[in-house]
């Protein structure tokens, strides 16, 4: 089944314009154009209808690889409330349980942190996420910075936990 792959989609002079490309198209070429039934339903309804009907898209995979808080909401609500995915009696309760999510998610107070290795003591940090693998080094000046704790939590979500600590910016090191 096709979908489309999302760069942005946003509102612009009361319009909603979307930049993507189809999935099954090679060479992506990505394009911006505006996407009328988007469009409707935010003159119509407004604002918060609008970002109902973008969450459903993505909720139901017709909008894939944005990486935006649509996307991240919707991916930590699978995450979060399995019982939904796919199989789900009520549509209106799902899309009212995913538009509360997303607000929780959009308006989450952002904590810049690092993580560090604990596994191999106190000044080892992460400055590298591969894959597979994660890069650890002692400087923490070259440590990498997220924007949130749940940014650093996706990070090392496929890793051993408990060998690393996400430690605000804030935190004194030396205690």
């Amino acid at each position: 089944m096709s979908y489309e792959i999302v760069k942005s989609i946003g509102i612009h002079e009361g319009k909603c314009f979307i930049t993507s490309s189809s999935n099954n198209v090679y060479p992506h070429t990505f394009s911006k154009w505006e996407c009328t039934p988007l469009t409707k339903i935010f003159q119509e309804k407004g604002k918060e209808a609008w970002e109902k009907a973008v969450l459903m898209d993505y909720f139901e995979g017709n909008i894939q690889g944005t990486r935006n808080n649509f996307d991240n909401a919707n991916q930590d609500f699978r995450r979060k409330f399995p019982q939904y995915d796919w199989d789900y009696p009520d549509r209106d309760e799902v899309i009212n349980k995913l538009y509360e999510h997303y607000l929780k998610f959009k308006n989450r107070q952002k904590t810049p942190c690092f993580i560090r290795n604990t596994g191999r003591g106190e000044n080892y940090f992460v400055y590298r996420i591969g894959k597979s693998s994660l890069s650890i080094i002692e400087d923490i000046n070259r440590a990498k910075h997220f924007k949130s704790i749940e940014d650093a939590e996706r990070a090392i979500r496929g890793f051993k936990t408990s060998d690393y600590e996400i430690v605000p910016l804030k935190a004194n090191l030396t205690e």
